[in-house]
């Protein structure tokens, strides 16, 4: 494996996906499908990246590890290219398209509460709605 043909297949997956800001382990797997990529360790391919000046890695946001496995979200680290990093109004934009589905699913988990007489889990829900109100004015007041 060369590294000149890694960083070019990383630039080609990373101009195409339709979301630019992928986890590492879905380029991993991405690079592996290749015969010439098939060996490519994990930590090599984050320190060549995270060098690499079109590239930016980074860690999402601190969750508790459980917490995000049931809300199905991935604590994997990321990378995008630098040339697709997004402008302060699209990340905005992006956050609030993200509050909006993650509040969907809280009204479906409030209603079964509801229908369920479950008061713990109404509880959580509705903790977790004002925590989005609050991310909400946050994102508002930047």
């Amino acid at each position: 494996m060369q590294i000149e043909t890694v960083e070019q297949r990383c630039l080609t997956y990373l101009q195409q996906v339709s979301n630019p800001i992928v986890p590492l382990s879905r380029l991993l797997a991405y690079l592996r499908q290749f015969p010439d990529c098939r060996d490519v360790d994990e930590g090599d391919l984050t320190d060549f990246l995270a060098k690499h000046e079109l590239f930016r890695v980074f860690n999402p946001l601190p969750v508790d590890p459980h917490q995000a496995r049931a809300l199905g979200i991935s604590t994997d680290r990321r990378v995008i290219l630098t040339t697709r990093v997004p402008t302060r109004t699209e990340a905005r934009a992006s956050m609030n398209e993200m509050l909006d589905s993650l509040g969907r699913a809280l009204g479906t988990a409030l209603r079964e509460a509801n229908e369920r007489d479950d008061d713990e889990l109404r509880r959580k829900a509705e903790h977790l709605m004002r925590r989005i109100e609050k991310i909400r004015a946050d994102l508002a007041a930047q």
